[in-house]
């Protein structure tokens, strides 16, 4: 599972993942540079990647992990 670190820029390795069809799980950050896998799942209408706690956040790389069908 990759995550996207809610502390830190990850636009330009959020491109390449999605280039390699790889999805990771993203909680948006307090600043800009923290957010930018939640711009990015939000411009591609999936919500259902954006995580809205550090649980939630957590539970989401588990599944990205551990979860084939849900990968995909």
């Amino acid at each position: 599972a990759v995550l996207d670190p809610f502390h830190f820029s990850f636009g330009i390795t959020a491109y390449l993942l999605f280039s390699l069809g790889i999805p990771f799980a993203t909680w948006p950050g307090e600043y800009f540079r923290g957010r930018m896998g939640h711009f990015m799942y939000t411009r591609m209408h999936m919500p259902e990647m954006i995580s809205r706690t550090h649980e939630a956040y957590a539970d989401m790389a588990i599944r990205l992990a551990n979860d084939k069908a849900f990968h995909a």
